[in-house]
This record gives structure tokens, sequence and C-alpha cells, in this order.
């Protein structure tokens, strides 16, 4: 199982806040791929995809 970490939480924040993935990754200085890559660990730790999907 995945783990919680800093960087997804950060980043899952900042998806939330910026409205898009490219946004995020744009902020953060990071690839787009990188910020997708997190979420999706975030979401398997989790058990729930981003807003609600499955």
């Amino acid at each position: 199982m995945a783990s919680l970490d800093p960087l997804s939480l950060r980043l899952f924040l900042t998806v939330a806040d910026t409205g898009t993935i490219a946004a995020a990754a744009e902020r953060d200085h990071i690839a787009a791929a990188a910020v997708s890559r997190c979420i999706s660990e975030l979401e398997a730790c989790v058990g729930r995809g981003y807003c609600g999907a499955e």
C-alpha cells in the first residue's frame, strides 16, 4: 500500500487550488506527469479518485 507523503498532499492542494494538473505543475515548477503520478499514488493510498471518481 502507498503511504501519504508531504509532496503528494501539497501537490493535491495545489491542483485543487489551481484547478488543473498543468497549472499546478507550472506553479510548482515540476513536470505535469510527475504531478499526475503523485495524485495517482495518493488516490491509491486513500482508495478514491480525485473528486470522488473511482
